[in-house]
């Protein structure tokens, strides 16, 4: 029989995706403004199609492989179930982009149209959350079904978590290298793009890159978080005493009432009209929403007072991390870096590193505070709980981040800061599932196996973050040598054909520096489990989530501090102040760029795949694979 829980999911699921499919079309019947010049949106537009035709493609073929792989060695529900978030993720990538192609055609830039403006971001970021929101309660729907029909096992659920953080950390790669790299190698320098395009390519270069990192990826990432926490909450739940037999009602109550929280929030932002990149309010309201829904189910409960408790402390978990990061990009240590460029590039540079080596400590004495209260609390199963419950309103989080890309165009994004927070959390959560799958206790840090493993778990991130920067600067270079106009073939070649090959050489540039991380990530996990024994693979994982976490902390808030120095030095501008030299300016929010929008988000994906992969090679070990 089927419950009234399951019910609601995928009654609920299917119905919100009609809605989001009907709202789309009225957007769609919105007069375009004209806000933004149709040649700029029309270059965007056909390099960004030519890419994810690529992109897509190849992630479909490695997906199919995957899934045969996995099918044979473990289960052919597994593969089921990878293929399933994969096909998820693939589907939100796609729509997020199309929503937010459509919605830069429609926004008025005059400041005179400021509401409308306003109104018509509201509708496509609100539109955008409630996509991934429904697309994620139908796929839990399915899977708990088939839990309850046993077509399933709790830990086949790691194949759905593996699917939608494969994507995630393709999308993120490809989509930055993409991004940041080969479409900056043309549309800075003018004279390798043909004349009557570069002005287009130029502003087309920001909107490619606010669409594939602000909409599609932040929403993949956030669905993928999303993923690995169900997975971790399953997990620990089954193979853990204080989880019992009521994890899987837990889990249900979780989706339903964070999603009703996240509406419920949002409508709140909408009555304040205007608040858009402030979190405090309608985050709070959603999480009050959710706390108070966790608590009278949990009157019923054995351990119903530390269920609420823990879910609390994730909640908090959460919104310090992003809190931090908004202080660094937006506050005082965004003007110190500002003041530090009036000496020159060094101090500049000098200073947003040491804005981001500080900004780790808030972050992470808040991280321990929080995993040691949670394990006194409910032991591994509340990590999973802790990390569910903050990813249960991923919908408002990921709507109110989607305005405020689509509105507050000067401001750097605070979407790496809220996809940052979410990702640790769950990186967390699934390092405590692997200990409930293997059943380790106690871990000796004295073996070697286990200092071997530790240290080669802290260098993985930092090797992939390094291999991430080289590929920025290759792909750059590639790109301008192949589209340079001094070679006979690109000699009068029509724009759109020119068009063409932009795409076609950047897809596949990116494409080609995405295959090392993501070997690494998903064959490191394997190698040292079958050479070392589960233990070094523990070390392994707790190296990969340590050295992670704080390198992805202070990418993302030393290049927010960058940014934000930029940002102070514009309005100084404008205000008839002194600004300074704006080439050391320039040179400061470059790196921040590449540090907080393609580097930061790459290594919060690359943790959650390996932890993923660990999970997987767990259940390997204990089936004597090997």
């Amino acid at each position: 029989m089927m419950g009234l829980e399951e019910i609601v999911l995928l009654v609920g699921g299917v119905s919100f995706l009609l809605v989001v499919i009907l709202h789309f079309f009225w957007l769609m019947k919105r007069p375009q403004a004209g806000g933004i010049p149709s040649g700029t949106l029309r270059v965007a537009d056909h390099i960004i199609k030519g890419f994810i035709r690529r992109q897509f493609a190849a992630l479909c073929m490695v997906m199919v492989a995957l899934f045969f792989l996995l099918g044979w060695q473990l289960s052919w529900a597994m593969g089921s179930t990878f293929l399933l978030g994969g096909v998820a993720s693939l589907i939100i990538g796609h729509f997020t982009l199309r929503i937010a192609a459509r919605t830069d055609e429609r926004l008025p830039q005059q400041k005179k149209w400021a509401r409308k403006r306003e109104t018509i971001a509201y509708q496509a970021a609100g539109l955008t959350g409630l996509l991934v929101a429904s697309l994620g309660m139908l796929a839990m729907g399915v899977l708990l079904k088939s839990l309850r029909l046993n077509l399933l096992s709790g830990r086949d659920i790691s194949g759905f978590a593996l699917g939608i953080s494969l994507v995630s950390l393709a999308m993120y790669m490809s989509g930055e290298v993409f991004a940041l790299g080969a479409i900056r190698a043309i549309a800075s320098e003018g004279e390798s793009s043909p004349p009557s395009s570069s002005p287009e390519l130029a502003s087309a270069a920001r909107l490619v890159k606010n669409r594939l990192g602000n909409f599609a990826g932040v929403s993949v990432g956030l669905f993928a978080c999303y993923g690995a926490s169900a997975a971790a909450l399953t997990i620990t739940g089954m193979h853990s005493s204080t989880g019992g037999s009521s994890w899987e009602e837990l889990l249900l109550l979780l989706i339903i009432a964070g999603f009703g929280a996240s509406v419920i929030g949002y409508l709140f932002a909408r009555i304040r009209r205007g608040f858009l990149s402030n979190f405090g309010i309608p985050s709070i309201l959603s999480f009050a929403l959710l706390v108070l829904a966790i608590y009278l189910f949990s009157l019923h409960l054995p351990q119903g007072t530390e269920i609420w408790e823990v879910s609390l402390l994730g909640l908090i978990t959460g919104m310090a991390i992003l809190g931090t990061s908004e202080y660094y990009v937006r506050s005082n240590p965004a003007r110190a870096v500002a003041r530090s460029a009036s000496t020159g590039i060094a101090t500049n540079i000098i200073s947003g590193f040491a804005s981001g080596m500080q900004s780790t400590a808030v972050p992470i004495v808040t991280l321990c505070l929080a995993v040691y209260l949670v394990h006194r609390l409910l032991g591994l199963f509340g990590m999973g709980v802790a990390t569910m419950a903050l990813s249960s309103v991923m919908g408002i989080f990921l709507a109110l981040s989607c305005q405020e890309s689509l509105v507050e165009e000067e401001r750097a994004s605070s979407s790496k800061g809220l996809v940052l927070g979410f990702s640790a959390v769950a990186s967390i959560a699934l390092f405590t599932a692997y200990y409930s799958v293997e059943g380790i206790d106690i871990i000796d840090i004295a073996s070697p196996r286990i200092i071997a493993s530790l240290l080669l778990g802290g260098l993985i991130p930092f090797f992939i973050a390094s291999l991430v920067i080289s590929s920025l600067r290759r792909a750059s270079r590639e790109m301008s040598k192949k589209l340079s106009p001094g070679k006979d073939k690109q000699k009068g070649i029509r724009e759109d054909k020119w068009l063409t090959l932009v795409a076609k050489f950047s897809a596949n540039a990116s494409l080609k520096e995405m295959a090392l991380p993501g070997i690494i990530a998903l064959g490191t996990p394997p190698m040292v489990g079958f050479l070392m024994g589960r233990e070094a693979l523990g070390g392994l994982l707790g190296g990969v989530v340590l050295s992670g976490i704080v390198l992805s902390i202070f990418m993302t808030n030393g290049g927010g501090a960058w940014q934000g120095a930029r940002i102070f030095m514009e309005r100084g501008k404008r205000k008839g102040g002194s600004s300074g030299d704006c080439s050391v300016y320039k040179v400061g929010d470059l790196i921040g760029e590449t540090l907080r929008e393609g580097v930061s988000p790459l290594i919060n994906s690359v943790v959650i795949v390996m932890a993923v992969t660990s999970v997987i090679v767990a259940t390997l070990l204990k089936k004597g694979f090997l």
